[in-house]
Protein backbone atom coordinates (compact mmCIF):
# COMPACT_ATOMS: atom_id res chain seq x y z
CA UNK A 1 0.00 0.00 0.00
CA UNK A 2 0.90 3.44 -1.02
CA UNK A 3 2.59 5.66 1.64
CA UNK A 4 1.09 9.58 1.36
CA UNK A 5 1.82 12.26 4.15
CA UNK A 6 -0.24 15.09 4.26
CA UNK A 7 1.93 18.08 5.85
CA UNK A 8 1.68 21.69 5.90
CA UNK A 9 3.81 24.79 6.68
CA UNK A 10 4.64 24.16 10.42
CA UNK A 11 7.21 27.12 10.62
CA UNK A 12 6.09 30.79 11.97
CA UNK A 13 8.80 32.43 10.27
CA UNK A 14 9.11 34.52 13.45
CA UNK A 15 5.85 36.48 12.65
CA UNK A 16 3.09 33.98 13.04
CA UNK A 17 1.58 33.06 16.65
CA UNK A 18 -0.26 29.98 17.93
CA UNK A 19 -3.91 30.29 16.86
CA UNK A 20 -2.41 31.77 13.08
CA UNK A 21 -0.04 28.30 13.18
CA UNK A 22 -2.02 26.00 14.35
CA UNK A 23 -5.02 26.58 12.57
CA UNK A 24 -2.92 24.95 9.38
CA UNK A 25 -1.98 22.19 11.49
CA UNK A 26 -5.23 20.84 12.86
CA UNK A 27 -6.78 21.57 9.23
CA UNK A 28 -4.53 19.22 7.77
CA UNK A 29 -4.74 16.96 10.33
CA UNK A 30 -8.40 16.65 9.82
CA UNK A 31 -7.57 16.39 6.25
CA UNK A 32 -5.41 13.51 6.68
CA UNK A 33 -8.05 11.31 8.03
CA UNK A 34 -10.97 12.51 5.81
CA UNK A 35 -8.67 11.15 2.42
CA UNK A 36 -7.31 8.11 4.70
CA UNK A 37 -3.77 9.16 4.27
CA UNK A 38 -0.71 9.95 7.08
CA UNK A 39 -0.27 12.98 8.49
CA UNK A 40 3.88 14.41 8.58
CA UNK A 41 4.49 16.63 11.51
CA UNK A 42 7.66 17.65 12.85
CA UNK A 43 6.46 20.43 15.27
CA UNK A 44 5.93 23.91 15.24
CA UNK A 45 9.05 26.18 15.13
CA UNK A 46 9.68 29.70 15.38
CA UNK A 47 6.46 30.90 16.76
CA UNK A 48 6.21 34.45 18.11
CA UNK A 49 4.78 35.74 21.11
CA UNK A 50 7.04 34.54 23.53
CA UNK A 51 8.30 38.03 23.69
CA UNK A 52 5.72 38.65 26.63
CA UNK A 53 6.50 35.61 28.90
CA UNK A 54 9.95 34.34 30.28
CA UNK A 55 10.29 31.88 27.85
CA UNK A 56 12.95 31.54 24.80
CA UNK A 57 11.97 30.69 21.32
CA UNK A 58 12.77 27.04 21.99
CA UNK A 59 10.91 26.96 25.05
CA UNK A 60 7.92 28.59 24.06
CA UNK A 61 7.37 26.20 20.87
CA UNK A 62 7.94 23.20 23.15
CA UNK A 63 5.35 24.17 25.33
CA UNK A 64 3.22 24.60 22.14
CA UNK A 65 3.89 21.28 20.72
CA UNK A 66 3.91 19.52 24.29
CA UNK A 67 0.05 21.57 24.77
CA UNK A 68 -1.69 20.25 21.54
CA UNK A 69 0.07 16.64 21.54
CA UNK A 70 -0.37 16.35 17.68
CA UNK A 71 1.45 13.21 16.87
CA UNK A 72 5.37 13.67 15.90
CA UNK A 73 6.60 11.70 12.75
CA UNK A 74 10.31 10.77 12.80
CA UNK A 75 11.91 12.95 9.60
CA UNK A 76 11.36 11.17 6.45
CA UNK A 77 13.70 11.51 3.44
CA UNK A 78 10.40 11.01 0.53
CA UNK A 79 9.61 12.35 -2.31
CA UNK A 80 7.88 15.98 -1.79
CA UNK A 81 5.14 17.48 -3.70
CA UNK A 82 3.68 20.69 -3.27
CA UNK A 83 -0.08 20.99 -3.90
CA UNK A 84 -0.98 24.50 -4.75
CA UNK A 85 -4.29 24.93 -6.04
CA UNK A 86 -7.48 24.54 -4.32
CA UNK A 87 -8.99 21.33 -6.87
CA UNK A 88 -9.96 18.49 -4.62
CA UNK A 89 -9.79 16.41 -8.09
CA UNK A 90 -6.16 17.43 -8.28
CA UNK A 91 -5.56 16.52 -4.85
CA UNK A 92 -7.29 13.12 -5.35
CA UNK A 93 -5.00 12.50 -8.22
CA UNK A 94 -1.56 13.23 -6.17
CA UNK A 95 -2.83 10.69 -3.83
CA UNK A 96 -3.99 7.94 -6.54
CA UNK A 97 -0.97 8.59 -8.81
CA UNK A 98 1.92 8.59 -6.25
CA UNK A 99 3.77 6.45 -3.79
CA UNK A 100 5.32 7.04 -0.59
CA UNK A 101 5.37 10.97 -0.99
CA UNK A 102 4.76 13.72 1.61
CA UNK A 103 2.24 16.46 -0.22
CA UNK A 104 2.79 19.87 1.28
CA UNK A 105 -0.89 21.31 1.23
CA UNK A 106 -1.07 25.00 0.79
CA UNK A 107 -3.13 26.95 3.24
CA UNK A 108 -5.31 28.65 1.17
CA UNK A 109 -6.91 25.00 0.51
CA UNK A 110 -6.65 23.97 4.54
CA UNK A 111 -8.76 26.84 5.36
CA UNK A 112 -11.06 26.55 2.52
CA UNK A 113 -11.37 22.57 3.92
CA UNK A 114 -12.21 23.60 6.98
CA UNK A 115 -14.76 26.02 5.64
CA UNK A 116 -16.47 22.76 4.04
CA UNK A 117 -16.28 20.39 6.66
CA UNK A 118 -16.50 22.34 10.05
CA UNK A 119 -19.98 21.40 10.29
CA UNK A 120 -19.66 17.45 9.40
CA UNK A 121 -20.52 14.98 12.00
CA UNK A 122 -17.06 13.51 11.25
CA UNK A 123 -14.41 16.48 11.85
CA UNK A 124 -16.92 16.81 15.33
CA UNK A 125 -15.82 13.58 16.41
CA UNK A 126 -11.78 14.01 14.97
CA UNK A 127 -11.76 17.30 17.02
CA UNK A 128 -13.36 15.76 20.10
CA UNK A 129 -10.41 13.21 19.96
CA UNK A 130 -7.77 16.20 19.39
CA UNK A 131 -9.95 18.19 22.74
CA UNK A 132 -8.74 14.78 24.61
CA UNK A 133 -5.20 14.79 24.22
CA UNK A 134 -4.92 18.47 25.10
CA UNK A 135 -3.83 18.61 28.41
CA UNK A 136 -2.53 21.49 31.16
CA UNK A 137 -0.85 20.70 35.17
CA UNK A 138 -4.61 19.93 37.11
CA UNK A 139 -3.35 23.06 39.67
CA UNK A 140 -3.40 25.11 36.52
CA UNK A 141 -7.15 24.10 35.81
CA UNK A 142 -10.14 26.93 37.66
CA UNK A 143 -12.94 26.26 36.24
CA UNK A 144 -15.16 25.37 39.05
CA UNK A 145 -18.89 23.96 38.96
CA UNK A 146 -20.59 27.05 37.28
CA UNK A 147 -21.15 28.06 33.81
CA UNK A 148 -18.02 28.91 32.97
CA UNK A 149 -17.90 31.37 29.85
CA UNK A 150 -14.93 32.89 27.87
CA UNK A 151 -14.80 36.49 26.69
CA UNK A 152 -11.68 36.91 24.49
CA UNK A 153 -10.85 40.28 23.56
CA UNK A 154 -8.18 41.12 20.81
CA UNK A 155 -5.90 43.97 21.29
CA UNK A 156 -3.25 45.50 19.17
CA UNK A 157 0.73 44.07 20.03
CA UNK A 158 3.93 45.14 19.38
CA UNK A 159 3.91 41.52 17.27
CA UNK A 160 0.90 41.65 15.29
CA UNK A 161 1.77 41.78 11.72
CA UNK A 162 -2.19 41.72 10.36
CA UNK A 163 -3.76 45.08 10.35
CA UNK A 164 -6.92 43.66 8.43
CA UNK A 165 -9.89 46.07 9.75
CA UNK A 166 -11.77 42.67 9.50
CA UNK A 167 -9.67 41.60 12.98
CA UNK A 168 -11.63 44.32 14.50
CA UNK A 169 -9.11 44.87 17.22
CA UNK A 170 -10.10 46.31 20.90
CA UNK A 171 -9.51 50.38 21.74
CA UNK A 172 -11.03 52.76 23.56
CA UNK A 173 -13.72 53.81 20.99
CA UNK A 174 -14.90 49.50 21.96
CA UNK A 175 -15.20 50.32 25.88
CA UNK A 176 -19.37 51.16 25.00
CA UNK A 177 -20.34 48.99 22.72
CA UNK A 178 -18.18 46.19 24.83
CA UNK A 179 -20.43 46.48 27.74
CA UNK A 180 -23.90 46.30 25.64
CA UNK A 181 -23.03 43.42 23.52
CA UNK A 182 -21.77 41.47 26.83
CA UNK A 183 -25.04 42.38 28.45
CA UNK A 184 -27.36 41.42 25.37
CA UNK A 185 -24.89 38.38 24.76
CA UNK A 186 -26.04 37.71 28.91
CA UNK A 187 -29.53 38.11 28.34
CA UNK A 188 -29.47 34.97 25.98
CA UNK A 189 -27.62 32.77 28.16
CA UNK A 190 -30.14 31.09 30.18
CA UNK A 191 -27.71 29.27 32.55
CA UNK A 192 -26.78 29.61 36.27
CA UNK A 193 -24.12 30.71 38.90
CA UNK A 194 -22.55 32.33 34.96
CA UNK A 195 -18.83 33.10 35.33
CA UNK A 196 -17.22 35.66 32.86
CA UNK A 197 -13.82 34.82 31.98
CA UNK A 198 -11.73 38.07 30.15
CA UNK A 199 -9.01 36.67 28.12
CA UNK A 200 -6.42 39.79 26.20
CA UNK A 201 -3.16 41.24 26.96
CA UNK A 202 -2.33 44.66 28.40
CA UNK A 203 -2.63 45.88 31.89
CA UNK A 204 -5.43 44.57 33.87
CA UNK A 205 -6.71 47.85 35.26
CA UNK A 206 -7.69 48.61 31.93
CA UNK A 207 -10.40 46.20 31.71
CA UNK A 208 -11.88 47.44 34.75
CA UNK A 209 -14.42 48.98 32.94
CA UNK A 210 -16.19 45.70 32.29
CA UNK A 211 -17.21 45.60 35.85
CA UNK A 212 -19.67 48.62 34.83
CA UNK A 213 -21.55 45.26 33.36
CA UNK A 214 -22.76 44.68 36.48
CA UNK A 215 -22.08 40.63 35.72
CA UNK A 216 -19.45 38.38 37.62
CA UNK A 217 -15.88 39.33 35.68
CA UNK A 218 -12.91 37.23 36.14
CA UNK A 219 -9.81 38.98 34.43
CA UNK A 220 -6.97 36.48 32.76
CA UNK A 221 -4.65 38.98 31.26
CA UNK A 222 -1.08 38.42 30.11
CA UNK A 223 -2.32 34.62 31.07
CA UNK A 224 0.11 32.14 29.45
CA UNK A 225 -1.42 31.09 26.75
CA UNK A 226 -2.00 27.63 26.49
CA UNK A 227 -3.74 27.90 30.46
CA UNK A 228 -5.66 30.59 28.39
CA UNK A 229 -6.21 28.43 25.32
CA UNK A 230 -7.66 25.36 27.33
CA UNK A 231 -10.02 27.16 29.32
CA UNK A 232 -11.46 29.02 26.12
CA UNK A 233 -11.24 25.58 24.23
CA UNK A 234 -13.35 23.82 27.79
CA UNK A 235 -15.73 26.62 28.33
CA UNK A 236 -19.49 26.04 28.76
CA UNK A 237 -20.11 29.12 26.55
CA UNK A 238 -17.30 30.67 23.92
CA UNK A 239 -17.28 34.43 22.81
CA UNK A 240 -14.98 35.12 20.43
CA UNK A 241 -12.81 37.95 18.77
CA UNK A 242 -11.85 37.99 14.91
CA UNK A 243 -8.40 35.72 15.75
CA UNK A 244 -7.19 32.55 15.11
CA UNK A 245 -6.68 32.18 18.77
CA UNK A 246 -9.96 32.05 18.87
CA UNK A 247 -10.60 30.30 15.79
CA UNK A 248 -9.07 27.20 16.93
CA UNK A 249 -10.69 27.12 20.40
CA UNK A 250 -13.90 26.83 18.50
CA UNK A 251 -12.87 24.00 16.44
CA UNK A 252 -11.79 21.74 18.91
CA UNK A 253 -14.59 22.84 21.87
CA UNK A 254 -17.94 21.72 22.25
CA UNK A 255 -19.44 24.94 23.32
CA UNK A 256 -23.19 25.22 24.55
CA UNK A 257 -23.36 28.42 23.34
CA UNK A 258 -20.54 30.54 20.66
CA UNK A 259 -21.15 33.78 20.17
CA UNK A 260 -19.09 35.06 16.57
CA UNK A 261 -18.83 38.20 14.75
CA UNK A 262 -19.58 37.52 10.98
CA UNK A 263 -17.03 39.80 10.08
CA UNK A 264 -14.32 36.54 10.21
CA UNK A 265 -11.99 35.86 7.30
CA UNK A 266 -13.35 31.62 8.08
CA UNK A 267 -17.09 30.05 8.33
CA UNK A 268 -18.02 29.40 11.88
CA UNK A 269 -19.81 26.53 13.02
CA UNK A 270 -23.45 26.28 11.80
CA UNK A 271 -24.62 26.48 15.86
CA UNK A 272 -22.71 30.20 16.38
CA UNK A 273 -24.96 33.07 16.95
CA UNK A 274 -23.31 36.22 15.36
CA UNK A 275 -23.68 39.26 17.70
Amino acid sequence: MPNIYFTANSDGNNTEGIGAMMQYQLACYIASKVYKVNYYFLGVENLTHYQYFNFNKEEWDLSINKFFNLPITEKLNLNTIKFNNNNHNDLLNLIDNNNDTIIIINKNYLLSFMDQHINTEYTKNICEQLRLKITIPQNEIYFKKETNIAFHIRKYTKTDCCNDTRRELFDDSNIESTINKLKHIDSLIDMPNKVYHIYSQGDSSYFNFLKLSNLNIVLHIEEYPTVSLYHMINADVLITANSSFSYIAHILGDHKLLFVRDTFFHKWKNSSIKI
